[in-house]
């Protein structure tokens, strides 16, 4: 154990004075010699986490418990009268993970490091949950994502090579690997962390995701038809409900969106579908001649559910088949 002067209290809201449990992180990275880097300590609630985590249950509610717990990496301590867990995650890990269990705002890995290490931690203490959340997190299409065209083969990778199977397609396959080309000019230094079977799962999952997207907008552009019914909030005083036609050009330019997605699925996020539906100017009902707004983030929204399911039912017999194929 390290001297109590390398500990430091994370502060709110992980200090209330009523916690009963201590968790301790791995040190920090050495910045200077001599130094051993500096644990945090987060001042937390058992009850928390034993009904967000069967594991963390078992850790704090087990009798004759060991003093380690050699398989997950975990040593126990004393601190100020409260039993402390000395975790092996970082201070960034633990932060995120619990924000997921407290009332509080949810701290958003900022990094694909910080996202793989979340996501791999709420595997390990058995948190579904959180895992699906942080993964959602890491691929968002409307706001800036982790996971970018740029470095989506590497979370791919990363995430394969982890166990992480359900991260690596939902991260790196639903709309950023598949808009590059398989090549090794491509891919370039990157080769060099994946596995086989990672590069193997890759190549045979390409065209039915592709597929899959293709599918589900197609479905979209034929529900929304005329997108009466995708009118913003803010003008429902006239919901065209006696209008025979409206301005077709909205239409024209969705259409326009959702090829340009199919031939290039990075293309799919909110403000390339703002920018190609206002690129016309102003639409305007030609029955009764007034101002149409749509509602862009209901409608992207529900395009990219359309995308998702498809690429959802197309998922489960790929991800058997690839654990067959890393587990042999």
């Amino acid at each position: 154990m390290f001297p109590s002067g390398n500990y430091h209290d994370f502060g709110d809201p992980f200090n209330d004075s009523d916690a009963d449990l201590i968790l301790r992180s791995k040190p920090s990275e050495p910045t200077r010699e001599n130094d051993h880097g500096v644990t945090t300590q987060f001042h937390v609630h058992k009850v928390f986490l034993t009904k967000a985590s069967p594991v963390f249950k078992r850790l704090l509610w087990e009798i004759q418990l060991p003093n380690t717990d050699d398989q997950l990496g975990i040593t126990r301590d004393e601190y100020g009268n409260l039993p402390v867990l000395c975790l092996p995650e970082d201070c960034d890990t633990l932060h995120s993970l619990l924000t997921f269990i407290y009332p509080t705002n949810i701290a958003r890995p900022r990094t694909l490091a910080s996202m793989i290490n979340t996501c791999t931690a709420a595997k390990k203490y058995s948190m579904p949950s959180a895992s699906a959340l942080f993964r959602e997190m890491g691929c968002c299409t409307r706001v800036a994502p982790v996971v970018t065209t740029q470095n989506a083969f590497r979370a791919f990778a990363l995430t394969f090579n982890e166990g992480l199977t359900d991260e690596a397609f939902k991260a790196a396959l639903t709309l950023k690997t598949l808009s590059l080309p398989q090549t090794i000019e491509t891919y370039s230094e990157d080769l060099r962390i994946i596995s086989g079977p990672a590069l193997r799962a890759l190549w045979r999952y390409r065209p039915k995701a592709s597929k899959a997207i293709a599918t589900g907008i197609q479905e979209c552009v034929t529900e929304v038809g005329d997108l009466r019914d995708w009118l913003s909030s803010s003008y429902i005083d006239n919901n065209h409900s006696s209008c025979q036609i409206l301005d077709v050009r909205p239409r024209e330019q969705l259409v326009l969106f959702t090829q340009d997605v199919t031939n290039n699925s990075s293309n799919m996020s909110l403000p390339q579908l703002v920018e190609t539906m206002t690129s016309q100017g102003r639409f305007n009902c030609q029955s009764c001649g007034c101002y149409l707004q749509f509602d862009f983030l209901r409608l992207f929204s529900h395009l990219e559910q359309c995308v998702n399911d498809r690429i959802s039912e197309a998922s489960p017999g790929f991800l058997f088949e690839s654990q067959i194929d890393t587990h042999g």
